[in-house]
């Protein structure tokens, strides 16, 4: 399976987007009520929300909030990376190819 092909349904369609997450999706963010100690999250499919990882074309030229975003691909394991530009966005978005299909694993959002 193409991992970009993949990229895209997953980002358009909640339903295969569900059925390509290994719930429990375990995460780890920056907590800013805790001086953006990293925490452990713990996903359930019931509080769920869907994603979207589609790169907008305005991510490195907006006012606020600009990042880039690149995808380094393995064999079986693709990451995300979104880093933001002089303002603290730093993620990790984890895929994992287990029988041929690409699936999300994890990620880590250490952003401050």
């Amino acid at each position: 399976e193409d991992f970009n092909r993949f990229l895209k349904k997953f980002n358009q369609d909640s339903i295969f987007q569900i059925s390509r997450i290994k719930f429990p999706l375990k995460v780890t963010e920056s907590d800013p009520e805790q001086d953006y100690e990293t925490i452990e999250r713990i996903i359930e499919l019931k509080n769920f929300t869907k994603l979207n990882f589609e790169y907008p074309k305005d991510a490195l030229t907006r006012e606020f909030d600009k990042y880039s975003q690149k995808i380094k691909i393995e064999k079986d394991s693709a990451v995300i990376e979104i880093r933001g530009i002089d303002n603290g966005i730093f993620s990790n978005i984890v895929f994992e190819k287990i029988n041929g299909k690409w699936k999300l694993k994890t990620w880590n959002d250490q952003s401050t």
